[in-house]
Formats: structure tokens, C-alpha cells, sequence
């Protein structure tokens, strides 16, 4: 389970996959699409999100408890440092660094981290920044398997709908340079 300190943090995580990204605007514009395919089957343009990306979509406010491993911390990185850099370099990375532990296309190595992590006692997750702006403080909590659907590491406040005007989710919006689609 992934928590955002702030809902604009957790936002920004969740929504930064479609952010319109220039490389993929210019493949797209290679395409000739078939007109009866794009009534059939209309895809939206990048830089966009459905609205119904809000139906199942709710915020949690918790409290959460437990101890968490401050991943990209000094001494964390240098206690790891041994265990993963051979992988790292053999996964194309130049060094096993905070850069790494932060990267998206390192999806390899930060599973190997949090999978190692999973096994070190009284370690309830891995507490990082979040790779979208270091002000976002992020944690992954560790799931067991005696856990309830909820994990016991938090204890649910309460919780709201996202709706459009959602002051956190325009930010976010705003941030990633998305809009809403205009389909129906």
C-alpha cells in the first residue's frame, strides 16, 4: 500500500502516467489511424484523463504507525549499497544511488530493495520522497499476510470523493499539465 503525506503527493504519483510526454505526442503523430477504427475505438489524447478515472476514487485521511526505512537516507544507501550494486550495474544503472532508488525505469532494483527490506524485522516499509518533487513524502507499507483488508499499520480517519474542483486534484492537474477529456 502506497501513502502520500499530502493528497496532492499522492496525486501526482497516481495521475504522472498521463502527462503528455513530447516523445510519444510525435510517435502518435506517425500513425494514420483509420477513421472507422477511431469511432469504434477512440483513444484519448495524451495530456488527457476520462472522467470516469474519478468514479472509484476516493481520498483516506489515516494515522499511520509502525517503524519505516528511510530508503534514500545515507546510511541506508551505503548499508545497501553491497547487497544491490551488482545488480544495479547489470541492470544498466551506473551506480546504486538515491537517483536509482527514486527511478522509475529501476522498477528491478527498488522491488529487489522493498523485497529485501520485507524480510528485515520490525521494518513495517520503506519511507522515500517521491520521485515527482522531494517535498512529497511518500511511504510503501508493507502488507502481511495476517493483515485485515486494511493493513494494521494505519487506522483510517476518514475518507472523501474526489470530485473536479477537488482544490488538491486541480493542483495536481495543473503540476502534470493534464486536462479533462472532452468525450463521452
Amino acid at each position: 500500500m502506497y501513502l502520500a503525506e499530502s493528497l496532492v503527493g499522492c496525486l501526482l504519483e497516481v495521475l504522472a502516467h498521463a502527462r503528455k510526454e513530447p516523445y510519444m505526442v510525435a510517435a502518435l503523430g506517425e500513425i494514420e489511424e483509420d477513421p472507422e477504427d477511431a469511432r469504434e475505438f477512440p483513444t484519448l489524447e495524451p495530456g488527457t484523463v476520462d472522467r470516469a478515472w474519478l468514479g472509484p476514487r476516493c481520498a483516506a485521511n489515516v494515522v499511520l504507525y509502525g517503524k519505516y526505512c528511510r530508503v534514500t537516507a545515507t546510511e541506508t544507501i551505503s548499508a545497501l549499497y553491497p547487497l544491490f550494486i551488482a545488480a544495479t550495474l547489470k541492470d544498466g544503472h551506473d551506480d546504486f544511488d538515491a537517483s536509482v532508488l527514486k527511478s522509475g525505469g529501476a522498477r528491478t532494483i527498488t522491488r529487489a530493495v522493498a523485497a529485501h527490506l520485507y524480510l528485515v524485522p520490525h521494518v513495517n516499509g520503506v519511507e522515500f520522497n517521491s520521485r515527482h518533487g522531494d517535498e512529497a513524502k511518500m511511504w510503501s507499507v508493507f502488507e502481511q499476510p495476517q493483515d485485515s483488508p486494511v493493513s494494521g499499520q494505519i487506522t483510517k480517519l476518514g475518507q472523501s470523493h474526489l470530485e473536479e474542483d477537488t482544490p488538491e486534484l486541480v493542483r495536481a492537474f495543473e503540476l502534470l499539465g493534464l486536462t479533462w477529456a472532452n468525450w463521452p
